[in-house]
């Protein structure tokens, strides 16, 4: 794992690949997004009711915490990755929100995505060191940093997606 590239801010060092289907493949990322959605308390008040348009909360917040972990940030690109990639269109199960659908429901539920990402980048960093040999695994489970590091990477994403989405409607 290479500790010296920088997020797109440049400041900090990224755990992590802007693509993390780099690591984990397209259905291991699938399932991460599936089972971080399943991890959130549906039964507080500010829970996601509806999604956009009429479409379910559940698979909105799947199919941006699948996205945004594979580096496809832009709700445009989001839209276009509906139309065009096989795995984006299985997460949408038929139902097809547009780009600015995408754009509302980020702005509306931030800190819901927020957890299902950050789910992802702790779920991919425990499989990581599963893969690691045992010696350079053991160096790196006691990072004190690493909540820093996701919540790091989580941010940058969403920052991302508010640059593409601005850049989108200028």
């Amino acid at each position: 794992m290479d500790l010296t590239k920088t997020g797109h801010g440049g400041s900090r060092p990224s755990l992590w690949p802007a693509d993390l289907r780099l690591v984990l493949g397209e259905r291991r990322l699938v399932t991460l997004a599936l089972d971080a959605v399943q991890t959130l308390d549906w039964s507080k008040p500010n829970a996601p009711s509806q999604g956009p348009d009429g479409h379910r909360p559940r698979m909105v917040l799947t199919l941006l915490s699948y996205c945004y972990a594979a580096g496809i940030c832009g709700s445009q690109d989001i839209e276009w990755a509906i139309e065009n990639d096989r795995m984006v269109r299985y997460i949408c199960a038929r139902t097809y929100p547009d780009w600015l659908a995408i754009r509302r429901f980020r702005r509306r539920n931030r800190e819901w995505l927020r957890q299902c990402l950050a789910y992802i980048f702790r779920r991919t960093w425990m499989w990581q060191w599963d893969q690691a040999p045992a010696e350079y695994a053991d160096a790196f489970r006691a990072e004190s940093a690493l909540e820093e590091h996701i919540a790091s990477a989580v941010q940058d994403r969403f920052e991302l997606a508010v640059i593409m989405d601005r850049a989108a409607l200028e």
